[in-house]
């Protein structure tokens, strides 16, 4: 009975599935249903024992301390550019996910993935430093406000301030925070002198 009122199957009536849905409630039972996994997708280039896995950690944590408040399980995948995209996202599709994240380290397999699961009818969000698909939601790092805030930050009780810009070549968002750093600086009336900046372009 208690099935038939949780999956609307079966005869029984409108006011019995309420009343074992509301004392289901009342002692905090949830359906399965409602605990279908949330996957993280991440590229498994990005994964190593460099700084490269820092970012994936620092985003793996704010996701799942998220989902763990709202009682969602987190489960964490990737995907290998370098094999066919098709099986191992047909494979994902298995697990029967609630939601999908997709981080930006994804890169060019990030729309194809956003397209699959939005026709499997499994809701999607990207996350990360760049938005890859203009198509999919994105909640996504805001790096020239980021940089121009904590410079601002900083004026209030000091008067030089460095910028160390890593990975310049690796990072989309580079010329962003190097852009909001400038603004900062002139927001500020101070100037940047030479040897202020410092760029590690191999990284």
């Amino acid at each position: 009975t208690v099935s038939q009122a949780l999956n609307g199957k079966g005869r029984i009536s409108e006011d019995k599935r309420r009343q074992i849905v509301t004392m289901l409630r009342e002692v905090g039972y949830k359906p399965k249903t409602l605990r279908r996994p949330v996957f993280f997708l991440y590229s498994r280039e990005e994964i190593g024992l460099s700084h490269a896995h820092i970012p994936f950690v620092e985003t793996y944590t704010g996701i799942n301390d998220t989902l763990t408040q709202a009682e969602l399980d987190l489960h964490v995948d990737f995907i290998n550019p370098r094999l066919p995209v098709q099986p191992q996202l047909d494979s994902l599709l298995s697990h029967k996910p609630g939601a999908v994240v997709l981080d930006s380290s994804l890169k060019d397999t990030l729309p194809v993935a956003h397209e699959f699961f939005e026709d499997s009818r499994v809701p999607v969000v990207q996350v990360g430093h760049v938005q890859r698909s203009r198509l999919c939601d994105a909640v996504v790092v805001d790096n020239f406000s980021g940089a121009r805030n904590a410079v601002r930050h900083l004026a209030a009780k000091h008067k030089h301030i460095a910028c160390l810009r890593w990975h310049v070549s690796g990072d989309p968002a580079s010329a962003e925070k190097f852009s909001g750093y400038q603004c900062g600086m002139a927001d500020a009336g101070l100037t940047i002198r030479p040897g202020d900046v410092i760029e590690d372009r191999k990284s």
